[in-house]
């Protein structure tokens, strides 16, 4: 499990990096504030230990801490918060340690521990990367007159108490992130840092929970040979062989849908050896298996395509005003992503929006950046008339169907070039879009449709666009003649007289 620890002094909006992260990016995050007030709830034992201490002047409505009250009467008196410190540290240690155990057990890839204090309490030595939020000291105390309406003498007093400025956390950390700028300036600084930063290596994923459960199931079964004299040919059962040959099944059938990315058949199979170490421990993880499998028939059955064609298109109208989304990682942006967008388009007028998600996933690498690919679909689609003013687009981390969610989106489309090559992926990618949140959010997701590409651009994919560019080849017809100069500029060096469309 990669660990980022996330920082910032008073008012510098590591918050709104948390937020973002969280929200855009799907990082599961760890808040040590949210922790802390979850420690001084009503009834636990730390209250009880503040209200002893402290009296009845820090008890507000309903018997709760009063947490203003508090902080206003240790703020001055550095014994009284030495006190404060020594009651509750030992509780938020606990549930905050505990929290980050469970995110460890389940296999978390990577997860924000997002901490005011982090320096000051040896947090940071747990994490692999740390992030510092700063800004300059005038922006800070701006920013802190209109968040909570303090006065100047006040916020120079709050900003002087920290233990450790915004300058020596940022000097002090892997990663420091200037927002002296508003947000949208941030949110952009996100997205060019996101797929470095939530990048995580085969030795993040080898050091979690999953991993060392399959070392322990190994240990036991050695131990339990060794000592018994039992041969491991006793271990191969009826049930045993099965179980091998399904798994196998599975993985192969995931190699054979993924050919180029065995990441999915891998996940698989650390998945089925997980469960297989567990039945070590718990037989009735079994029942868990066959479950599994269960589910992933059903999704299957669900998970039928539906294909928007010419003739269909009465049908889609009655859709006309919902929110679509097409996600794809552009990359390049071609014509034939351009010919899908307007068959979109056109189905679905005015005033739905059409989400064009430019996605990556952290863990690859690209060789131009999300937001200069972003860019590039910006500058195509401004200059097409009937795009101009339908498309928006956005930039969405690996799993478009949680941006369908949260934005009222009412269908997610893709581009099929050739149902006989890519059919097969398509169908497990739906199958995927509806695992996704059901497991991770608890909800249905919005159906995928599929939109076939005309046969003038079934030729047409990104791969061949970099291929002609990095062979110093032409492009003509290829990519929108709006972007083919920026395209030959980033992708590589390429004739700007042979990109130019006839």
């Amino acid at each position: 499990m990669k660990l980022i620890g996330l920082t910032g002094g008073i008012a510098c909006g590591k918050s709104t990096v948390s937020r973002v992260l969280r929200a855009e990016y799907g990082v599961h995050v760890v808040d040590a504030d949210a922790i802390s007030h979850r420690v001084l709830a009503p009834g636990t034992l730390a209250s009880r230990r503040v209200r002893a201490a402290f009296g009845a002047a820090v008890i507000g409505e309903g018997g709760a801490i009063d947490r203003k009250r508090l902080g206003a009467l240790v703020f001055e008196d550095r014994a009284l918060r030495r006190k404060l410190e020594r009651i509750q540290m030992p509780h938020i240690a606990l549930a905050l340690l505990s929290t980050l155990l469970g995110h460890f057990l389940v296999g978390r890839d990577v997860v924000l521990l997002d901490a005011a204090l982090l320096f000051e309490t040896g947090l940071h030595r747990l994490c692999s990367v740390v992030v510092a939020v700063y800004v300059d000291l005038p922006v800070q105390m701006a920013r802190l007159l209109a968040r909570d309406g303090a006065g100047e003498a006040d916020a120079r007093a709050r900003i002087a108490a920290q233990p450790m400025s915004a300058g020596v956390k940022a000097q002090r950390a892997h990663l420091s992130l200037p927002n002296n700028a508003d947000e949208r300036a941030l949110e952009a600084l996100l997205a060019q840092l996101a797929p470095t930063l939530l990048h995580c290596t085969w030795l993040h994923r080898l050091a979690s929970g999953p991993a060392l459960l399959l070392a322990a199931a190994a240990s036991r079964l050695g131990w339990t040979a060794a000592t018994h004299g039992i041969p491991l040919s006793a271990w191969v059962t009826p049930l045993s062989v099965a179980y091998a040959a399904i798994s196998l099944l599975v993985v192969a059938a995931l190699l054979a849908v993924f050919p180029s990315d065995g990441k999915v058949a891998k996940g698989a199979a650390y998945y089925l050896l997980f469960l297989a170490a567990l039945c070590v421990f718990i037989p009735w993880t079994w029942v868990a298996v066959a479950a599994t499998l269960a589910l992933l028939g059903v999704m299957a059955s669900v998970a039928r395509p539906t294909v928007l064609r010419a003739g269909e298109r009465e049908i889609a109208e009655a859709g006309a005003a919902k929110h679509v989304l097409y996600a794809g990682s552009f990359n390049p942006l071609h014509n034939g992503h351009m010919e899908i967008l307007r068959q979109i388009a056109e189905v679905h007028a005015s005033p739905a929006k059409v989400y064009a998600c430019v996605s990556f996933n952290p863990s690859k690498k690209y060789s131009v950046g999300v937001a200069e690919r972003r860019s590039l679909l910006e500058a195509a689609c401004a200059a097409d008339a009937l795009l101009a003013d339908r498309v928006e687009s956005v930039i969405v981390p690996q799993y478009p169907w949680r941006f369908a969610l949260r934005h009222d989106v009412h269908y997610m489309y893709r581009g099929v070039r050739s149902w006989a090559k890519d059919g097969w992926t398509e169908r497990a990618l739906a199958i995927l879009n509806i695992a996704g949140p059901l497991l991770l959010e608890g909800s249905l997701p919005p159906p995928t449709r599929y939109v076939e590409a005309k046969e003038r651009f079934c030729h047409i994919s990104s791969t061949l666009v970099r291929k002609l560019v990095a062979e110093n080849k032409p492009i003509s017809g290829l990519v929108p003649d709006a972007v083919a100069a920026k395209i030959a500029h980033l992708y590589g060096s390429v004739s700007l007289a042979s990109t130019t469309m006839h």
